[in-house]
């Protein structure tokens, strides 16, 4: 449903969202990547403990806060910024369904597959992320 100049609503969504709640300025235009990448690097943690110890998980959240990609999205208005965040969201979902009792599976595997869904309401290219 993309056409070569259209951007994946996810972004655009939640900007207008939070330009509903703080007025439109160039304060809140930088603001939300920035809070956006801040929730990046909890979710990233959190994603990690469910594989890893806590300072390992630790190490793999202060490598997504130190690392090039995530500083640089957060400087810009872009909607590509939401691709990690996502990508540490569906990892967490991932470790609790593996995780999860047999008889827990299918009620997880659904909110992973709507999780995993609406990834592609964050970038066209979510498919090989």
């Amino acid at each position: 449903f993309y056409g070569s100049s259209e951007a994946p609503r996810g972004y655009v969504w939640g900007m207008s969202l939070f330009f509903r709640l703080f007025g439109p300025s160039l304060t809140t235009l930088w603001l939300f990547p920035a809070l956006v990448s801040l929730a990046t690097v909890a979710l990233s943690y959190w994603a990690a403990q469910k594989f890893f110890s806590r300072s390992l998980s630790f190490l793999a959240a202060f490598l997504m806060a130190t690392s090039f990609w995530p500083v640089y999205l957060a400087r810009y208005s872009v909607h590509p910024v939401l691709v990690p965040a996502w990508g540490c969201l569906t990892l967490f979902f991932l470790g609790i369904f593996l995780k999860a009792p047999l008889n827990q599976k299918q009620k997880w595997s659904l909110v992973l597959g709507l999780v995993t869904g609406t990834g592609f309401y964050t970038y066209l290219s979510w498919a090989p992320v």
